[in-house]
């Protein structure tokens, strides 16, 4: 699958789910122990609006340097109510114009590594789609992701799941057999039990 394809249907997987909520309480529990329903919404709308200020900005902010909100403080700062899909459309289309449309040479900081606009697409991509799943298991959608979205999401979690990351940290690789289906493997790998 190409890369802004899979930015793009990645992105609308985590729409769909936050889309999906419902009636559900904003303070019903969640796949990630330490965030409610509401928190974990707004991790997931704000992380990727941290990505659109980058992609927004002269190339000189850094995602993840020293002065970038941590995931505990998204989860705590509510931009997205009473509309949280709006407020993510507004800055997931930022994201997909911004990589659509990037010079080759064009790069934004990223952990004090310039990267190509697409890569900081892809990483919070995968943000908003194990996110989504999350959101589908504590509200009761369908928590199935796409296979090309959950198989490519794997190959680039694999080696980050082994890092301890600050911006980054995922529980324990769960075990789950060969059989597994591509979402099962995907959320396993990163500590949730499919």
């Amino acid at each position: 699958m190409e890369t802004i394809d899979l930015v793009e249907q990645g992105i609308a997987f985590g729409r769909s789910r936050i889309a999906g909520i419902g009636d559900t309480p904003l303070d019903a529990p969640t796949p990630c122990a330490d965030w409610n329903l509401r928190q974990l919404v707004n991790h997931t709308v704000n992380a990727a609006a941290t990505i659109a200020e980058v992609l927004s900005s002269d190339g000189e902010h850094d995602a993840w340097g020293p002065q970038a909100r941590m995931p505990q403080e998204m989860a705590d700062t509510d931009t997205s109510w009473p509309n949280p899909v709006e407020h993510y459309d507004e800055v997931t289309s930022v994201i997909i114009r911004v990589a659509r449309n990037a010079l080759p040479d064009q790069t934004f900081l990223q952990g004090g590594r310039r990267q190509p606009a697409i890569a900081l697409a892809r990483a919070v991509t995968f943000d908003s789609v194990v996110h989504g799943w999350d959101i589908a298991v504590a509200t009761g959608q369908d928590p199935t992701i796409p296979t090309e979205i959950a198989e490519a999401y794997f190959e680039f979690a694999a080696p980050i799941a082994e890092l301890e990351m600050p911006v980054a940290v995922f529980a324990p690789r769960i075990e789950v057999p060969a059989s597994a289906s591509p979402t099962d493997r995907l959320v396993a790998l990163l500590g949730r039990q499919p």
